[in-house]
């Protein structure tokens, strides 16, 4: 059957996961047929089309090589970029809209998806934005459906056994970024598209004092925790660090502890959100999360470097007590297992400013995007029996030659180069499997009420990319 093809690439599976599985039912259930994946296998399977033809949605920029691949070989390329997170003034999104892409490729971009009205008015005021005229969509965030308390019954199963492992436990959840010297090395490589050659020195040289500033914190909030831990009212505490951050400044600071333990960030954060007694954090997106699940919050304030980076997200710190020292960590402990024993976590109120930063609407914005991505005029196409491997045994000869150069060169020059990515957990996990997609489907239909009746065609295609269509 003629249909048109939707593209759809998963970088973080514990963060992107279900939102995009959720993205791809609302899909289906229109009649688009979904192509699921990694980053390497949406391309390679790209690469193999002949015709120009679908939609291509993903978080962010590319090099301008690949971006014109994609126009070569799809009708429409959107960005639904997840990395530009709720919480700032509309000064500061402005630039950052555009920082995520080579300015050579924003003119590719046929439709830019925005969380909510703030977002959408500073991109309007963006000048490549402008210059290019982007077109914008104001669509909400599929990973903010699935933060919605419905989806506290999709995690039933995971939330029981957190909470007869831990039973009543506070939640950090970490965004410092920078908590190893590994990290640090990683800060000072970020440097923004497209920069000019003779702005990097000054760019490094300002990554360098954010992440030493940012460091000093961490180290001030781990001997923090240790003042804690030694208190007789110490409760339960779980600390999971951010999927991006290295895991080694976790995994030796943390250890003997009496009553704080760390988790690994290699599953979703979700059942451990609605597990916890309460939640404490310095700025995290996953805050509203919380704040959505109605948990008692607190904001730790140990630096004035977290008020040079989260002043701004004030309405983030207007929902929650702020706590300066151990005293106050405490005290709120206090309070928040107390609220959680009594069962008072309902009568918790999320303000109208919150709910704005989320663009909380009446449907899903799963739904909003994929009616949207319907009505774009796009060449339909019959099913292809495709069946492909991502690495080819070229490929593997070519990785292994280039890991043996790098660790020659490295022993010449006595400079073993730091790989960021083997120092955290794995983006993908297990993978992206057929199995798990079909299982999530099932669930989304009954939790949801999708009234899927027809049959589900979900087809492993190649080692991370799937297919689904009815």
């Amino acid at each position: 059957m003629l249909k048109k093809n939707l593209y759809i690439i998963i970088e973080h599976k514990n963060r992107e996961f279900l939102s995009q599985v959720l993205l791809s039912t609302f899909a289906i259930k229109k009649g688009l047929r979904v192509f699921i994946g990694n980053y390497r296998g949406i391309f390679k399977l790209l690469s193999l089309k002949k015709e120009r033809s679908g939609i291509l949605m993903m978080k962010g920029g590319l090099s301008e090589e690949l971006t014109r691949l994609i126009k070569k070989k799809c009708d429409h390329y959107i960005i639904l970029d997840q990395e530009i997170s709720p919480g700032y003034k509309k000064t500061f999104y402005v630039d950052w809209v555009s920082n995520r892409f080579l300015s050579e490729t924003i003119k590719y971009i046929d439709l830019y998806c925005c969380l909510n009205d703030i977002i959408f008015f500073a991109s309007k005021k963006n000048k490549l934005f402008k210059k290019e005229k982007i077109k914008l969509f104001k669509s909400g965030w599929p990973r903010i459906d699935t933060w919605l308390p419905i989806f506290k019954n999709y995690y039933l199963k995971e939330t029981r056994s957190i909470k007869n492992k831990y039973k009543n436990f506070l939640l950090f959840s970490s965004d410092f970024g920078v908590t190893s010297k590994e990290d640090f090395e990683e800060e000072l490589e970020r440097i923004p598209w497209g920069v000019k050659k003779n702005k990097i020195k000054e760019i490094r040289k300002k990554n360098f004092l954010h992440a030493k500033k940012t460091y000093d914190e961490y180290k001030k909030f781990i001997l923090f925790l240790k003042e804690i831990d030694k208190s007789p009212y110490c409760p339960k505490i779980l600390v999971r660090s951010h999927p991006g951050e290295s895991l080694k400044g976790w995994q030796k600071d943390l250890v003997n502890f009496k009553n704080i333990e760390y988790i690994k960030p290699s599953e979703s954060i979700d059942p451990y959100i609605f597990a916890c007694s309460g939640f404490f954090h310095r700025g995290t997106t996953t805050a509203y999360q919380a704040i959505l699940a109605k948990k008692p919050i607190s904001f730790i304030y140990l630096d004035r470097h977290v008020r040079e980076l989260h002043l701004y997200k004030e309405n983030l710190m207007k929902e929650a007590t702020i706590v300066k020292n151990t005293k106050d960590f405490l005290l709120w402990s206090k309070k928040a297992l107390n609220r959680e024993i009594n069962q008072k976590n309902a009568n918790i109120k999320i303000s109208k400013k919150i709910k704005k930063e989320l663009n909380l609407q009446k449907n899903f914005s799963s739904k909003i995007i994929i009616e949207k991505i319907d009505s774009l005029k796009c060449k339909k196409e019959q099913k292809m029996n495709y069946n492909f491997a991502e690495i080819t045994f070229k490929d593997e000869i070519k990785n292994k030659t280039k890991n043996s150069i790098r660790k020659i060169l490295s022993h010449i020059f006595l400079k073993e180069k730091t790989i960021f990515n083997e120092l955290k957990v794995k983006k993908l996990d297990k993978g992206i499997q057929s199995k798990e997609i079909k299982d999530t489907i099932k669930r989304l239909n009954k939790l949801l009420k999708l009234n899927i009746k027809s049959k589900i065609y979900v087809t492993q295609i190649s080692d991370n990319v799937v297919e689904l269509e009815i």
